[in-house]
């Protein structure tokens, strides 16, 4: 029984290796094949340092350009550096805190602005988050075993592949939110003020990554009372002082956002209340997300009632495995230990829950985008560790040991193969919608296209998007909208279609072109939707002007 205990547990080590090895690799893997969509082409335009004011009032005074001519304001200019990054963050999205696109602005500058070497920076970055894990499991947990399948977790998850290549702050949040908490229960457990100089210094580094982590610091409060049972002790002075002194190297950058919170209101679409969903809603989306951190298989409208099955079943048993986690946690494990897991979890979760119901930014759906919930996920992550670590070094007993050593091959393996099949697919949720896939054809369609035109009102970042997938020399009309810019909405944009009729084979109206231009368009032209996709919408829909309306109808009188 001993030889075969021996046998079992090199194996289970082994696969425990390939599957971190095997996360590490998906990261990379196919890694500028996805879509460079509207959130990464903002990352690139802030760390080129010009503003979307100047870039849409560049194309606006052009009106016709080649869609190349956008790939200026993705690459970063050595004209304006840094400074401007920082000022472009302050000016029109000042909610978005800037140490990731300062430290990715530094990373453009020797690697250049490529969308593979834009992704390989926070693919590189969600490394950290490995040993990070590591080190939150160790003080948590104080169990090796259990270190080592909170790193395999986070390393196989799906969800945090897909976030490792994504051309935002999330890799680097990540990591934030692991150290912050892993240096906290440190500074708790040595007491010294060198440990909690580290977490105020981690914990600013996280507020200046993504304001967000401010309800990190609310659960790290909230546990440090617990922990000391309400009662005023030096460790929650200390962290009165560490938070506080964060704070206070905040300020500066909390001084622009309050001196710019119309700008605020208007990216974020505070009481905007075209799609508010109902708390319990917003209760139910929440649940059924978590699974996502274990199993996705991209579930959508469109998919197979089979796949849809499939998806929701596994979704069901995962999170019944997760509530099972939090049980045997609560159960088995010291107060001080679940009730920091408890914290964490319920950081965004209540959190944005609360933004949704009181502030309603973002519509009122905050809590719905699952890349505001790392802290919820990282917790649940590490309560599954915990169970699966307690299984294999708590149950003496060797049949109900391989139980558990099953159950860990049979999670890593379903997270791999999902992370694995994620690496096929040029779309994902996280990019914001399914029907973003309908670009690819519709690009292909104007591609082919001997002599191709488009015209569009859309917003900025649109044109951006598609710059990437049409041939740079296709000449545009536009007329931009802005997203993060306070410029007003172009008036009375009229171009001359009978002009490009005449001009170029082919006169399309993509993308994302507005209602009102297409009915201005269709007074005098026919308008035919190109078939791209199964369910069009404004984003994917790829139009092609026709002849005059008026001889459109003397043929149809002819016939």
């Amino acid at each position: 029984m001993k030889d075969l205990e021996k046998q079992w547990g090199r194996a289970f080590l082994l696969w425990i290796g390939l599957a971190i090895a095997i996360g590490i690799l998906c990261r990379f893997i196919t890694i500028d094949q996805k879509l460079y969509w509207h959130d990464e082409t903002f990352t690139s335009l802030r760390i080129s340092g010009f503003t979307e004011q100047e870039m849409v009032v560049d194309l606006r005074d052009r009106q016709q350009f080649p869609i190349g001519y956008v790939q200026k304001y993705q690459i970063a200019s050595a004209e304006r550096g840094l400074g401007g990054t920082l000022m472009g963050l302050a000016k029109e999205e000042p909610q978005i805190t800037p140490l990731y696109y300062g430290v990715a602005r530094l990373w453009a500058d020797i690697f250049g602005s490529s969308v593979t070497a834009m992704r390989v920076f926070p693919a590189l970055l969600s490394l950290l988050a490995l040993p990070a894990m590591y080190w939150l499991c160790l003080e948590l947990f104080q169990s090796r075993v259990t270190a080592v399948i909170g790193a395999a977790l986070v390393a196989s998850s799906p969800f945090h592949v897909l976030y490792a290549q994504e051309s935002r702050s999330y890799s680097l949040w990540t990591v934030w939110i692991l150290i912050t908490s892993a240096t906290l229960l440190r500074a708790l457990r040595v007491k010294t003020a060198r440990a909690w100089a580290l977490y105020g210094l981690s914990l600013t580094a996280g507020l200046y990554t993504q304001l967000l982590t401010l309800l990190v610091a609310i659960a790290h409060a909230v546990y440090v009372l617990l922990r000391q049972k309400g009662k005023i002790s030096k460790s929650l002075l200390h962290y009165s002082v560490a938070f506080t002194g964060a704070i206070a190297v905040l300020l500066p950058w909390f001084a622009i956002v309050l001196a710019n919170r119309s700008q605020v209101n208007k990216v974020l679409m505070v009481g905007k209340q075209s799609w508010t969903p109902s708390p319990l809603n917003l209760i139910v989306g929440m649940v059924r997300q978590p699974s996502k951190l274990f199993f996705d298989i991209n579930l959508h409208d469109q998919v197979p009632f089979f796949t849809q099955l499939l998806q929701r079943s596994m979704a069901i048993a995962l999170l019944l495995l997760m509530g099972y986690a939090i049980w045997v946690l609560w159960r088995t494990a010291k107060p001080a230990t679940w009730q920091f897991v408890l914290a964490l979890v319920l950081s965004s979760s209540v959190g944005l829950f609360l933004q949704d119901v009181v502030l309603k930014g973002q519509g009122g759906g905050a809590s719905l985008f699952p890349r505001y919930h790392f802290p919820m996920y990282l917790g649940l992550q590490l309560a599954v560790a915990y169970l699966l670590g307690y299984g294999l070094s708590h149950v003496h007993h060797f049949y109900r040991t391989q139980l558990w050593r099953v159950v860990l091959v049979l999670v890593l393996s379903l997270s791999l193969g999902c992370s694995i099949y994620t690496t096929q697919s040029k779309t994902w949720w996280i990019k914001g919608s399914k029907h973003l896939e309908a670009l690819y054809p519709a690009a292909a369609i104007i591609n082919r296209s001997p002599n191709p035109v488009l015209v569009t009102d859309s917003p900025s970042w649109d044109l951006t998007q598609i710059s990437y997938l049409i041939d740079p020399k296709t000449p545009v009309v536009a007329m931009p909208a802005c997203f993060a810019c306070r410029l007003p909405p172009a008036q009375d944009f009229n171009p001359d279609i009978a002009a490009l009729l005449n001009r170029y084979s082919d006169v399309f109206v993509f993308p994302a072109a507005s209602q009102e231009l297409r009915d201005r368009i269709q007074k005098s032209y026919s308008l035919e939707v190109v078939e791209v996709d199964s369910q069009p919408n404004l984003d994917s829909a790829l139009y092609r002007v026709g002849g005059k309306q008026t001889e459109m109808e003397d043929k149809g009188i002819e016939s």
